[in-house]
């Protein structure tokens, strides 16, 4: 997230995420780790956290500015109503990315699977049933998230504004990234 918001700034355009977070466990949000009790709470409460970090993290403004090979996008829809940032994400990359990969299922159907699976607990009540397939969800759900967040990276990569960003050498080879 902090090398996405570095490149952003290299193209003129502002942060895609309002706040970023460190990598030591102190860094993180509380809640935002593996379950170690495969219930429905549990899973659910790791969701929000994740929505959180990702989904609702993502600035809007980042896509309402131009800027040397960006095109912006308006904030309003056809009927005068602010769009949702997912909704702009996916039209402002259409716009700006030229690509054969699908855009829409490579980034933005995982952050909006997130959104979904978040929208049971916060909706419904829920029994706090125990599930071993939980694990695997989440293990799922966090390569999901990571394949997205990563194909953004590699394509802002691709700015010409964004090419002297460095990026660790980690995220470029994607070696030693574990997801328990």
């Amino acid at each position: 997230m902090k090398v996405i918001n570095e490149q952003c700034e290299h193209m003129g355009i502002p942060k895609l995420f309002n706040k970023t977070f460190g990598t030591h466990y102190s860094e993180m949000p509380e809640g935002f780790r593996n379950i170690l009790l495969p219930t429905l709470k549990n899973y659910y409460d790791f969701v929000l956290v994740l929505e959180k970090i990702i989904v609702h993290n993502i600035s809007y403004k980042t896509f309402q500015k131009d800027a040397p090979h960006i095109r912006s996008i308006d904030r309003k829809d056809e009927s005068g109503k602010d769009k949702g940032s997912l909704v702009m994400f996916e039209e402002w990359l259409s716009k700006n990315i030229r690509t054969q990969e699908n855009l829409a299922d490579l980034i933005i159907k995982p952050l909006k699977n997130i959104r979904n699976i978040r929208q049971k607990p916060a909706h419904e009540l829920t029994s706090n049933e125990y599930d071993v397939t939980l694990y695997q969800k989440q293990f799922n759900l966090m390569n999901d998230t990571y394949t997205a967040i990563r194909a953004i990276r590699m394509f802002f990569a691709n700015h010409p504004l964004a090419k002297d960003v460095k990026v660790p050498e980690h995220l470029v080879s994607g070696k030693d990234i574990v997801n328990y």
